[in-house]
């Protein structure tokens, strides 16, 4: 066996803490297998880092007789939270949001404007409006018993409908999922032109509040939207948008993925439905406090067979949770590690042998004088 220790610390020139490239000078020869002996992590992983939230609004107004649907993409960055700030918990996320909501001064949020068939999004200054509505006053509340948080909103009852949707620009950024809202309920910008034209089917026929918010009518069944409409019927229990996870904002990061370039054999997992081939070594938990530090060791070593015999170079890369999203500097702490390289012995011994056997040979053809 040979033992290789690698950490971040001294990692080389252009390498991150999430992708680096570890050069063996002496070369590690005749190996068969590697496995991860060891592993830790500071559990200091920010959460805030350059985070947002994102929801389209939709108003049915009237144009010409005919009634139609206005909406606006509305933002909120976290862009400008204080240094001591980078890691917020649930309780402080609930808070900092709720501030937001409010958007004093329309300072807070970002409105982009989207045209009536949902294909054209032009960013629109900062605004809570979607048209000439009054701005609807938005209410988010965290449950410290059940981790799990909800959202609504009221918009006075002389506006027709007024539809919130929670919205994820694929960027990555968004705090929904982490706050326990699943991804595929979200809506994008590539579904949305198409939810916009269910939308003005709905208006042939009428349609209550109530009946959208509890999907009597089929158009939010699959997304987290809630009609608005301050009615009497509408209650705030009715239009509020429920996470259907406890949030893990708290400790986002539940997995690390350990994954290299000398696996010859690969972890499968699976996507979309589909079983796909990782590189990973090895999957460590996260199932320690904050600010504690993250350890894995095993006994029992989780061998992978090598890709080559001889090692002088490899990679390893660290990416989060079942979705192999990459983890950036900004996050991620520096780690160390310890690899296990078997090394395969008969070929040693056979070499070895090999080498006196030519040596006696060589012998045998010129005797000493």
């Amino acid at each position: 066996m040979k033992y290789v220790h690698v950490d971040t610390v001294n990692r080389k020139p252009g390498d991150t803490k999430s992708r680096m490239t570890v050069q063996v000078s002496q070369g590690l020869e005749n190996c068969s297998r590697v496995a991860l002996k060891s592993f830790s992590i500071p559990n200091t992983f920010p959460n805030m880092v350059g985070k947002k939230i994102q929801w389209i609004e939709m108003i049915q107004t009237v144009d010409g007789g005919n009634p139609i649907w206005r909406s606006a993409l509305f933002t909120i960055m976290m862009s400008d939270l204080d240094e001591n700030q980078t890691y917020l918990d649930n309780v402080n996320l609930q808070f900092e949001l709720q501030t937001r909501f409010q958007n004093e001064g329309a300072i807070t949020i970002n409105k982009t404007d989207i045209s009536l068939d949902g294909l054209v999004f032009e960013d629109a200054g900062k605004s809570h409006k979607v048209f000439t509505e009054a701005e609807m006053p938005i209410t988010i509340v965290y449950d410290t018993d059940s981790y799990k948080f909800k959202i609504y909103g009221i918009q006075n009852s002389a506006t027709k409908h007024k539809i919130m949707i929670l919205f994820d620009d694929d960027s990555g950024d968004s705090l929904w999922h982490y706050m326990g809202f699943h991804q595929n309920k979200l809506m994008s910008k590539e579904k949305f032109p198409g939810f916009l034209s269910q939308a003005y089917e709905s208006l042939d026929t009428p349609t209550t509040a109530v009946e959208y918010n509890t999907y009597t009518h089929p158009l939010l069944k699959g997304f987290y939207g809630k009609d608005m409409r301050d009615t009497a019927d509408n209650t705030i229990k009715v239009k509020s948008i429920y996470a259907e996870q406890p949030s893990r904002h708290e400790n986002h990061i539940g997995k690390i993925n350990l994954c290299s370039d000398l696996a010859s054999d690969y972890f499968i997992m699976g996507d979309g439905g589909t079983l796909r081939n990782t590189d990973i070594l090895e999957t460590i938990i996260n199932d320690v406090p904050k600010y504690s530090y993250i350890h894995h060791s095993s006994d029992t070593l989780y061998f992978h067979n090598l890709n080559r015999a001889d090692v002088h170079k490899f990679d390893l890369r660290l990416y989060e949770g079942d979705d192999m999203k990459q983890l950036v500097d900004e996050e991620l702490p520096n780690w160390s590690a310890v690899l296990v390289f078997e090394q395969n012995l008969e070929i040693e011994y056979h070499k070895e042998d090999t080498n006196k056997m030519n040596e006696f040979a060589y012998r045998l053809g010129h005797p000493t004088r």
